[in-house]
């Protein structure tokens, strides 16, 4: 198994990093909303759980059967964990928090 603790580099990160049509990391709305959580905190770890909180309590719990992007779910503040993984990513990338999703069913 590779050593997870390790530092991600070159493609890795600019991937960790990256903008799609999915996820909008460049959209302003979710720029604006990412710098207002996290304000001027520069720690990667910090930024990362002071989204995280935001996300789990801002975001209403509903199923939503639906392929959401970050900035639908921005705009209407509710979903399952498919939505909640695509804003909090988005606004993670746009924070400069290098991310990886992992959605599916258990």
């Amino acid at each position: 198994p590779a050593d997870e603790s390790r530092a991600l580099i070159g493609d890795e990160l600019a991937n960790a990093l990256a903008n799609d049509s999915f996820l909008q990391t460049d959209h302003p709305k979710i720029v604006a909303k990412a710098g207002e959580i996290v304000g001027n905190e520069s720690g990667v770890w910090k930024k990362a759980m002071l989204l995280y909180e935001w996300v789990h309590a801002s975001v209403k719990k509903n199923i939503v059967p639906s392929l959401p992007t970050s900035l639908d779910v921005l705009n209407t503040m509710e979903g399952d964990c498919n939505e909640h993984t695509m804003l909090y990513t988005a606004l993670a990338r746009a924070s400069g928090v290098p991310t990886r999703m992992a959605i599916g069913l258990v």
